[in-house]
C-alpha cells in the first residue's frame, strides 16, 4: 500500500490550502467511532528459515473496535489536527494439528490479538461549497500496541518481550453537521502496521481425553500483519 506518498500529498495541501476567516478562536473536539478493520494476518513462523512456512498465515475478518478522538483546529483555519486512541480485538476458535506439542495433536486452539493504536494526523478540508456537508483528508503517523491472544486445549501462552510498532496512517471522512455543535461522520482509515509477538507456554502439560500433552518452554515467535480498511462510523462535539 503506498501510504508515503499519500502521506506527503495531504501534508502538501496542509500546507497550501487557503485560510478560512470565518472563526477567531481555536475549536477543540470530541469524537467517538466505531470501528471495523476488514482484515488482519496472524502469521505463525515469521523466522523460519523455508519462505513457504514463513509465508503460513491465519486471516482474521471484520475485526471489531472502538475509538476516541481529540480534534484541534486553529484559528481561522482550513485544518486541523487529530490524536486517536482505538481498541480493536479478535480471536478465532478451531481445531488445529499443531507439531510444537508433544506429542503432535489435534487440539482446540484459540488464537488472535488485541491492538491499541495511537495516531496522529493532520488534516484538510476538502472544498465544497457545501454548509453543512464536509469531505477531509488526512495522513500522519502511529504507535501501534498489541499482544497475540494464544491458548491451546484452554492453557494460554503468555506475551512476552511485546515491542509497539511504529507505521503510517492515512484518513478521509465525510462529515455532516447535524447542529454548530455537532458532527456525524463516516470515516475510512488505512494503515500498515507489522508487529512482531512473542509467546510462551507457562504451564508444561495438561491432559486431553487421557493422552498427556507436553507443551514447548520456548518462545513462540508469531507476527501480525494489519493491512486491511478501517471503516468507522461517530459522533463529533464541539467543545468551544
Amino acid at each position: 500500500m503506498a501510504l508515503k506518498p499519500l502521506a506527503v500529498a495531504v501534508a502538501l495541501a496542509a500546507v497550501t490550502t487557503p485560510l478560512c476567516a470565518q472563526e477567531s478562536s481555536w475549536i477543540v473536539s470530541l469524537g467517538f467511532r466505531g470501528s471495523l478493520t476488514t482484515t488482519a494476518k496472524l502469521f505463525y513462523l515469521p523466522e523460519d528459515p523455508s519462505e513457504f512456512l514463513r509465508s503460513r498465515f491465519e486471516p482474521l475478518k471484520n475485526i471489531p473496535g472502538a475509538a476516541l478522538d481529540a480534534r484541534v483546529r486553529p484559528p481561522g483555519s482550513s485544518f486541523f489536527f487529530t490524536l486517536s486512541a482505538e481498541y480493536q480485538r479478535k480471536t478465532l476458535e478451531q481445531r488445529q494439528l499443531l507439531g510444537f506439542t508433544s506429542p503432535p495433536s489435534v487440539l482446540p486452539t484459540e488464537d488472535g490479538y488485541w491492538m491499541i493504536p495511537i495516531e496522529a494526523t493532520v488534516n484538510v478540508d476538502v472544498p465544497l461549497g457545501a454548509e453543512r456537508f464536509a469531505l477531509t483528508m488526512g495522513a500522519g503517523f502511529g504507535v501501534y500496541y498489541a499482544e497475540r491472544l494464544l491458548s491451546v486445549a484452554g492453557i494460554p501462552a503468555t506475551p512476552v518481550d511485546v515491542t509497539p510498532a511504529l507505521g503510517l496512517t492515512v484518513r478521509t471522512s465525510a462529515d455532516y453537521r447535524l447542529t454548530d455543535w455537532v458532527t456525524v461522520l463516516m470515516e475510512l482509515r488505512f494503515r500498515n502496521p507489522q508487529i512482531t509477538t512473542v509467546n510462551r507456554f507457562e504451564q508444561r502439560s495438561t491432559t486431553v481425553d487421557g493422552v498427556v500433552i507436553v507443551f514447548p518452554q520456548e518462545d513462540i515467535p508469531g507476527r501480525l500483519g494489519i493491512e486491511g480498511m478501517v471503516v468507522s462510523l461517530g459522533v463529533v462535539v464541539d467543545l468551544r
